[in-house]
């Protein structure tokens, strides 16, 4: 998902007055009504050290929109440099966190309809989930007289009864890990 960030400004003419009135994640939140509102007035929007600049509306606020963020806090100012009429100033620093997001739904195949011990090995091969996380095989603690599961997903009955194998997408950077 994408984060919008705004700030306002309204002409202040008296003794050091920040001309930025409303720095926050807004995600289209309105913003109080500002007196004296000033369009085209460049805002400089300092995301983790890169620059981003957008120009006030007739309202006086400037939006910013960080496409696609990756899962990590970011820390955001917004800037304005001053003029003749305006005094400079900077917001103070918004610590911004994207929290990592929930994979799509896994499926397994390569499961037999019926599994009977003698089986030939057979390979569960799962698919789906999200980001760039490996798979995981893990068989039921203690039914290892029942099977094994290599971590490749290699399956081998080496008894009769019952067992569960869980599959798992590792997490990445971006998304948390999914389990079936």
């Amino acid at each position: 998902n994408d984060v919008i960030f705004t700030a306002a400004m309204s002409n202040v003419y008296n003794s050091g007055n920040p001309v930025i009135n409303n720095f926050k994640n807004a995600a289209y939140k309105t913003l109080s009504t500002l007196h004296n509102p000033v369009s085209s007035y460049n805002i400089t929007f300092n995301i983790d050290g890169t620059n981003y600049t957008a120009a006030t509306n007739s309202s006086g606020v400037a939006y910013f929109k960080l496409t696609a963020p990756s899962a990590k806090d970011y820390n955001v100012t917004a800037s304005f440099a001053g003029d003749t009429n305006n005094y400079s100033v900077t917001s103070s620093i918004l610590i911004y966190n994207v929290n990592k997001g929930t994979q799509a739904g896994l499926t397994i195949g390569g499961v037999p309809g019926t599994i009977t011990y003698g089986d030939t090995a057979f390979t569960l091969i799962p698919s789906g989930g999200s980001g760039t996380g490996t798979f995981t095989y893990t068989a039921e603690t203690g039914k290892d007289n029942v099977l094994t599961v290599d971590s490749s997903g290699v399956v081998t009955i080496v008894g009769a009864g019952t067992a569960k194998i869980t599959v798992t997408k590792i997490g990445d950077t971006n998304y948390n890990p999914i389990s079936k």
